[in-house]
């Protein structure tokens, strides 16, 4: 997204033959993508390894380039999608408004 065309590096998701084909490593966003070209997405991805853009990286350090300064919102029609809330501290989301029921049931009932 805002990798501005920043170079890529092949990448395969499995080390076992004929598992799955090559991918597209993004050193700048650190994602994996599909290759575009139908004869990049022929190849074996075990040839390359998954550890091959890591180790490339390590080794010619001064190739990493610096991390996306922006992120990517994601959006639906112009909205942004909002997170899920965040259960209260100590408090079951599943259990919220049925504590005093339970406070209610678990009283004795004096004199009875």
């Amino acid at each position: 997204m805002y990798c501005n065309n920043h170079p890529c590096l092949p990448v395969g998701t499995s080390d076992v033959f004929r598992t799955a084909t090559v991918k597209i490593f993004c050193p700048k966003c650190s994602d994996i993508y599909f290759p575009r070209s139908k004869y990049q997405g022929n190849i074996d991805g075990a040839y390359y390894g998954t550890t091959f853009p890591h180790l490339f990286l390590m080794t010619y350090g001064y190739l990493k380039p610096p991390q996306c300064a922006t992120t990517y919102v994601p959006r639906i029609f112009g909205f942004r999608i909002r997170e899920k809330e965040k259960p209260l501290d100590g408090v079951d989301p599943k259990t919220k408004g049925n504590e005093k029921a339970e406070e209610n049931k678990n009283k004795e009932v004096p004199g009875v």
